[in-house]
């Protein structure tokens, strides 16, 4: 869950403003939290919409759907939605103009502070994240399978698109931020709604945990994701589980090593 995740950010300024889109709409009710105990609903709903600004489901700069709309979207009242939006301007998340021709506007979130992660990094066991991979394997590599069996050509194109940029990124934010995308993408090939949003809650307890401080080396070891959309594209569901599993493993094993690194240095 979000609220679990220990995260700083800096906001950034007020940007031009695009629409939301509907796969974004859909993506979003996904990610609808669990009932956190002593927690409100439309703190829930905050968290829900935090969570989407932090993976760019909502971007820098959109502007989100008329309350009425939004609130049915979400399956909350007007009441709470309010109070969820009014969360995210006290944290700097969104902009709301009042009267005609105004609405919310997501004013973006800026990168992580490195200290916050490996904070967070360092508290969590090896045991924990090797439980994590294991959802995050298990649903990804369903994922991809179905995916193999069901993606249209605008899916694969998306995902060879993906992989591109996946392969060439240069910065740790990129070489993270990208990888955080591909998943859930597979999971919209694979037109299951449940393995989304499953894919998406991975990555919100993924996001706070992934440290500049990692071996790129490591993180490569798994097959590039080139491997994952070529078995897709052929319709080979079992390779395409197999080389999304592999993926995902190797993204953990290099969390854990950078955990075990940065615990050295610590001791040290």
């Amino acid at each position: 869950m979000v609220d679990a995740v220990v995260l700083i950010w800096r906001v950034s300024s007020m940007p031009a403003e695009d629409s939301i889109d509907s796969s974004s709409i859909g993506l979003l009710a996904m990610l609808r939290p669990g009932e956190i105990a002593g927690s409100t609903l439309a703190s829930q709903v905050a968290s829900q919409l935090d969570a989407a600004i932090a993976m760019g489901i909502l971007a820098k700069g959109t502007r989100l759907p008329s309350e009425p709309e939004l609130a049915a979207a979400l399956g909350v009242s007007q009441m709470t939605l309010r109070s969820a939006l009014a969360t995210l301007r006290t944290r700097g998340l969104i902009a709301t103009v009042r009267g005609r021709g105004g609405g919310s506007v997501v004013r973006g979130r800026a990168e992580p502070l490195e200290s916050a992660i490996r904070g967070r990094l360092l508290t969590t066991g090896a045991d924990e994240l090797r439980d994590l991979g294991d959802l995050y394997s298990a649903v990804t590599a369903a994922a991809a399978g179905l995916a193999a069996g069901r993606a249209d050509e605008n899916d694969i194109l998306g995902l060879e698109e993906l992989a591109t940029l996946l392969s060439t990124a240069t910065t740790a934010g990129g070489v993270w931020r990208l990888p955080s995308r591909f998943p859930e993408k597979t999971g919209t090939a694979a037109q299951s709604g449940r393995l989304t949003a499953a894919i998406l809650r991975v990555q919100i307890d993924l996001a706070g945990l992934r440290s500049n401080a990692i071996d790129r080396e490591s993180l490569a070891a798994g097959f590039p994701h080139s491997r994952i959309v070529e078995s897709i594209r052929d319709g080979d569901e079992r390779a395409a589980r197999e080389a999304a599993a592999q993926q995902c493993d190797a993204e953990i094993q290099a969390l854990i090593n950078c955990r075990l690194q940065l615990l050295l240095e610590t001791d040290g």
